[in-house]
């Protein structure tokens, strides 16, 4: 399954996240950020390299949400 497999183009005048969207998007521009403790000892027991990993399993996570699989084409 390649990446066109997955990604919908979103009619927003009837998408039900258009309001959240404006407003984040046009009248408060902001980011996304966490800051959190987490226990990665069985992590660093196993030898694994760290960051490649973080990034695996904060994207997989992450991507358990819907509301955070989105993304602007700026060409369409």
């Amino acid at each position: 399954m390649g990446i066109k497999d997955v990604w919908h183009k979103i009619n927003k005048d009837n998408w039900d996240r258009k309001e959240y969207f404006d407003h984040y998007f046009y009248e408060n521009p902001c980011t996304y950020n966490v800051t959190v403790k987490i226990d990665i000892t069985n992590l660093k027991n196993k030898s694994y390299r760290l960051y490649p990993v973080m990034l695996y399993c904060i994207t997989t996570l992450v991507n358990r949400h819907a509301e955070f699989r989105y993304s602007i084409d700026r060409n369409l």
